[in-house]
């Protein structure tokens, strides 16, 4: 049984997104982040991966998938996380908000991973926390109501898909759906790899001039 949070979080939830069983083997000690790993199995048995409201929370699941990305597909090289270049390997990205912001699993802690940046922003010591979080203040964590008022305006994002920025957030860009278009998740994080790349070493305060491309 989960935590009451988190149990919470899950009854807010949509259905599994895979079919999958999690089992203790493999998913257990494949990360190495003891008891914060631990869990995150136990959420994943409760609700294999979901979206919670309006699709603004996506919680990855571990095992093959047709609604959006899996865990381990996830976190692989093969997709956009190499593009930053350091993440240590321990770090596992297990959720996302509506504008592709990552939750993570890192030296025991749960963190926000800020895109643009590059950076881990750090948030509790606890899943079970962070569900607190969630649950206090959706609005700032998920970013749901922008999400809805987007595609109110627009179409419904698909299962890959989270709000990309015209003018990045990092450089004054508005959580206004007149500044956000949706994107593959995928395509998203490995644009903002590349504003995190052009602002690494310029000082607070400098002048930037960012062209996107169409």
């Amino acid at each position: 049984m989960i935590a009451k949070h988190l149990s919470k979080l899950v009854e807010l939830a949509s259905g599994s997104l895979s079919p999958a069983v999690v089992q203790f083997e493999p998913f257990c000690g494949r990360f190495g982040n003891g008891e914060l790993e631990m869990e995150l199995y136990g959420l994943l048995r409760q609700r294999n991966g979901f979206f919670a409201y309006h699709k603004g929370l996506h919680v990855f699941p571990f095992g093959k998938t047709l609604l959006g990305y899996d865990l381990l597909q996830w976190n692989s090289d093969e997709l956009w996380r190499q593009e930053y270049g350091s993440i240590p390997a321990n770090v596992v990205f297990f959720a996302q908000d509506a504008f592709g912001e990552q939750f993570t699993i890192a030296e025991n802690t749960v963190c926000r991973f800020q895109s643009e940046t590059g950076e881990l922003a750090f948030m509790t010591n606890s899943l079970e926390e962070w569900a607190e979080k969630i649950l206090d203040d959706p609005t700032y964590e998920t970013g749901y109501p922008v999400l809805r008022d987007w595609e109110s305006s627009n179409r419904p994002i698909l299962v890959k898909e989270r709000l990309s920025s015209v003018q990045p957030f990092v450089m004054g860009g508005e959580y206004a759906v007149s500044n956000l278009f949706a994107l593959d998740a995928v395509e998203l994080l490995k644009y903002r790899v590349l504003i995190a790349r052009s602002i690494k070493d310029i000082p607070d305060g400098q002048t930037i001039i960012f062209e996107a491309a169409d």
